[in-house]
């Protein structure tokens, strides 16, 4: 909870605090679609999302965990963790750019098929 900037007398966050004003506004339908497998199907919560941290900036987490249910079997809350996943998504981000670059230097330094429009002489 200290990501959030929230002390453990401030009590959890509830879902409409995230919603409001911890998630990115781009990611948003994304936990919402994971909230909802979650209550529909009884899967486990699983999510990555931008959140703004209590310094302003913002960051990647993932969430995971299960909903604890009422006994009238209305959910109750969310038990589970929250994990800092930014500088795993910066390296992903990193990587999938490096890997773009080669495949744009492959395509740029291979010559064209024969007979393709490009190996025609005058074109």
């Amino acid at each position: 909870m200290r990501y959030f900037g929230r002390t453990p007398e401030q009590g959890p966050i509830s879902a409409a605090e995230f919603r409001d004003k911890i998630c990115h506004a781009d990611d948003l339908q994304n936990f919402e679609r994971a909230i909802s497998q979650t209550l529909e199907i009884g899967a486990r919560l699983f999510c990555q999302c931008r959140a703004r941290r209590d310094d302003g900036t913002w960051g990647w987490v993932e969430f995971t965990g299960q909903f604890e249910h009422r006994p009238a079997g209305l959910p109750r809350r969310v038990l589970g963790s929250v994990l800092d996943v930014t500088e795993r998504k910066r390296s992903e981000e990193a990587l999938r750019q490096s890997e773009e670059r080669l495949r744009l230097a492959q395509k740029v330094g291979r010559p064209p098929a024969p007979g393709s429009r490009e190996s025609r002489p005058g074109k």
